[in-house]
């Protein structure tokens, strides 16, 4: 019989599986997609695929141990709270500065990555877009964690949608000749390429975050986690296939806008716009 773990802190339990598979994969699939492919292609070629595959392995480990801890001590502001909770309350302070920090660089990072897909098309201010994220992301979480979590619903239903577009309208442009040469690279390239394509799978564990706020923590967060690092690796390799087929790694590797460009080919005038909205809609979600 599952159990249902007493709110703590006055807190409503109102986050279910569907928001934690929301929180995990609306992170994960972002806009490192956008950006990683193309630095990963020159430097494993074709072969970045075997990269990816093994570069899922240390994220089921991590996803693991944060399943672990979300089901045993779920707690919101976990990034904080475990550290302080288990290690020394300035261990908890620091690393959730830390945090804090390192997620304003990868927004700012993020919103270059979208201001430059969407260049060719409409000129936007960077300072200006960046101000309007940070503006609408502080309003949403402001408003509850229920919030965010219908947010990330929708936006990752729109976020899958487009990709599926992407891939199977892709399929039909899919050259098989280029992914020969498929390790020309050599091992050095596959194992070089593992750091870069590790960084896709990065905000899985956001889910752990709201471990206060999730019904049935015990089952919903290890559960929630697994269908998040499943979803994301299917994501992430389907994409990169087509991209890689449609494009060929040399193309792919000298792109400033790889998906952009293989939505071109592949889907004409409406795969600049279909990429556009998903690329929009990724940085949200992230």
């Amino acid at each position: 019989m599952s159990e249902t773990l007493p709110a703590a802190d006055g807190l409503k339990r109102n986050v279910g599986l569907f928001g934690v598979v929301s929180l995990g994969l609306g992170t994960a699939v972002g806009v490192s997609i956008f950006s990683i492919l193309a630095p990963a292609a020159a430097v494993a070629g074709p072969a970045m695929l075997v990269s990816m595959l093994i570069a899922i392995i240390p994220m089921i480990v991590f996803a693991l141990i944060y399943s672990f801890m979300g089901a045993a001590a779920p707690a919101t502001g976990a990034s904080f709270e475990w550290p302080r909770r288990f290690v020394h309350p300035f261990a908890g302070f620091l690393i959730s500065w830390m945090r804090i920090a390192g997620s304003t660089a990868a927004l700012i990072v993020l919103t270059m990555v979208l201001v430059s897909y969407m260049a060719p098309v409409i000129s936007l201010p960077s300072k200006l877009v960046m101000f309007g994220i940070f503006a609408a992301v502080f309003l949403i979480n402001l408003a509850g964690v229920s919030l965010v979590a219908r947010s990330q619903a929708i936006m990752l239903v729109i976020l899958l949608a487009t990709c599926a577009v992407f891939v199977f309208g892709g399929a039909g442009h899919v050259a098989p000749e280029n992914f020969t040469p498929f390790a020309d690279k050599g091992l050095i390239g596959i194992f070089a390429a593992i750091p870069l394509l590790i960084s896709l799978f990065l905000g899985i564990e956001s889910a752990t975050e709201v471990g206060g706020e999730v019904r049935n923590p015990r089952r919903n967060i290890p559960l929630g986690i697994a269908i998040s690092v499943a979803l994301t690796a299917a994501v992430y390799l389907s994409v990169a296939v087509i991209a890689l087929g449609v494009l060929g790694a040399d193309k792919l590797a000298a792109s400033s806008a790889p998906l952009l460009d293989a939505a071109r080919v592949s889907l004409g005038s409406h795969g600049q716009l279909l990429i556009l909205v998903c690329a929009f809609v990724a940085i949200g979600s992230s």
